[in-house]
């Protein structure tokens, strides 16, 4: 089934039943989870102003109940890691007794966001999806806008694009004056409130977001969302600031343990075959670089997902050329010593990578251009690179890199010669 064929609630499942078959389970679940998520999103407008109105009428009702389910929604579909799985997992648990808006309109608004949060599979994300378009009916007369948006953030997905740099709303935002409402009225209230106002004003936009910022707050312990509106927003701007000013130093390089010295010994007594496949790393992660950019059609800028696979040919090349050519062995020590370092600092990128909304691009790219059997190759040379040059403080970021570039149909895994020696 085709993304354009969404219509509405039974043909938006439909075709999130389909993908399972297209893309396998793990991509499709994560697809559902974005489109429950920002179904739910385009909605909370409706449900955050009717809790203004029941705290104004000294009514018990807590913003960050609902605005919590939609951030951690949010992080979950973008960077499904460990730590942000059982985050979702947390959040689902807390949203079911989430208070309940007076009106049908806020109801639905706060059920469309329960719904995404446990959006494991086609049935969530539609009633997701549903409850969302019953609130914009129920608010503003029309349910036809909120699917036709899921249509346009399937076709997004289906091509390609980072949903994350798609408007929530495709056409007018039916819920324009209601957000504005909202704006002004928390803006008022100090700065408590900017944090959050930022955040789904990007989202409306479809504008750049701090993911890592995004990250430590979705973290927060469960003790602490349940405190009042006011201790939660002071905590989240205590993480604010804390993010702000770690962001304008720089981070200190990473300490080379005793298990990497040791590595490097072992590089040392073996240059001519760590050379060889340093250097055939370095052109195998230039060929992908070049397929990628050709993929993505702009060869004169590298797009953020590819940044890592630069580095690593980069990286593996001046390790080759080290090994090449200095004599100097305390000067070898140092300068292998400094390309380790580059090795750790791409471990977080090449796991955002690895779990980004680019990754099945990536995966067939480089299984284009790799071919099965040389992927296959590559994928257990990879592996083995990283633990022979970084040792285990790099170990995530290779599995997450393997799983980029396995092939998709496998194919045998062919000896080439030089292999790197196995301590």
């Amino acid at each position: 089934m085709d993304a354009s064929e969404i219509r509405d609630g039974e043909s938006l499942r439909a075709w999130l039943e389909s993908l399972p078959d297209r893309i396998g389970e793990e991509e499709a679940q994560r697809w559902a989870v974005l489109i429950a998520h920002r179904a739910a999103m385009r909605v909370l407008p409706i449900y955050w102003r009717w809790q203004q109105v029941a705290k104004h009428n000294n009514r018990d009702a807590n913003a960050n109940e609902v605005l919590r389910v939609n951030l951690i929604g949010g992080v979950g579909g973008t960077y499904p890691t460990p730590p942000i799985r059982q985050a979702v997992a947390h959040a689902a648990h807390a949203a079911g007794p989430a208070a309940h808006a007076t009106n049908p309109a806020g109801n639905a608004a706060a059920d469309a966001s329960r719904a995404a949060i446990f959006a494991a599979d086609a049935s969530l994300a539609s009633r997701a999806a549903f409850a969302a378009a019953y609130a914009s009916h129920a608010a503003a007369g029309t349910a036809v806008a909120v699917f036709a948006a899921c249509a346009t953030d399937a076709s997004a997905l289906e091509a390609g694009t980072d949903l994350n740099a798609v408007r929530l709303w495709p056409e007018e935002n039916p819920f324009e004056s209601q957000w504005s409402e909202i704006r002004d009225t928390l803006s008022d209230q100090g700065p408590g409130w900017h944090f959050w106002l930022d955040w789904y004003d990007k989202a409306l936009k479809g504008e750049a977001q701090d993911w890592d910022l995004l990250t430590k707050i979705a973290l927060i312990d469960d003790a602490d969302w349940d405190k009042p509106e006011a201790e939660v927003n002071a905590l989240i701007a205590g993480i604010v600031h804390e993010h702000r000013s770690q962001a304008t130093k720089p981070p200190d390089p990473p300490q080379i343990t005793d298990v990497e010295r040791s590595h490097i010994q072992l590089v040392l007594a073996t240059p001519t075959a760590s050379r060889r496949s340093a250097e055939f790393l370095r052109v195998q992660f230039e060929t992908m670089e070049a397929a990628y950019l050709r993929q993505v059609g702009c060869p004169n800028e590298t797009p953020p997902e590819l940044e890592p696979i630069v580095t690593l040919a980069k990286t593996f090349g001046k390790i080759a050329q080290l090994l090449a050519e200095t004599s100097d062995k305390e000067l070898l020590i140092v300068r292998l010593e400094e390309q380790i370092r580059v090795l750790k600092q791409q471990n977080a990128t090449l796991i955002a990578s690895a779990n980004g909304p680019k990754a099945s691009l990536m995966r067939e790219v480089f299984a284009g251009c790799l071919g099965s059997a040389t992927g296959a190759l590559l994928a257990t040379m990879i592996t083995t690179n990283f633990s022979f040059f970084g040792g285990p403080a790099v170990a995530e970021g290779a599995e997450a890199l393997s799983n980029i570039i396995e092939p998709l149909e496998p194919g045998p895994v062919i000896p080439i010669w030089p292999s790197i020696p196995r301590d």
